[in-house]
């Protein structure tokens, strides 16, 4: 086992990724780019998790943490986005946020 895999951030990261995926499939409304993008940021919140922990110093670690928390911002705000246009639904959007 992998320190990463301890990390309970990163289990609720991989949780939420792996739900948040499933919904953009199966929402067919939202613009396959969209959905990609989206896709994309939540997944580089699991791997900059993974890699910041086994980065050697400190300082690698938190920029790869910085990291991935600046994903989650970008998975939010495109989410918020597609709630604005009606094509996410508020209770959607809250259940992700």
């Amino acid at each position: 086992m992998f320190d990463f895999e301890k990390l309970e951030v990163h289990k609720h990261a991989r949780k939420y990724y792996t739900n948040l995926r499933l919904e953009l499939k199966s929402n067919t409304s939202i613009l396959k780019f969209k959905s990609d993008q989206i896709g994309r940021a939540a997944l580089s919140v699991i791997e900059n998790l993974a890699e910041g922990n086994a980065s050697g110093t400190l300082k690698m670690k938190r920029r790869y943490f910085q990291i991935a928390r600046a994903s989650l911002v970008e998975t939010v705000s495109n989410l918020k986005t597609l709630e604005k246009i009606q094509t996410i639904t508020p209770k959607d959007f809250d259940e992700y946020y």
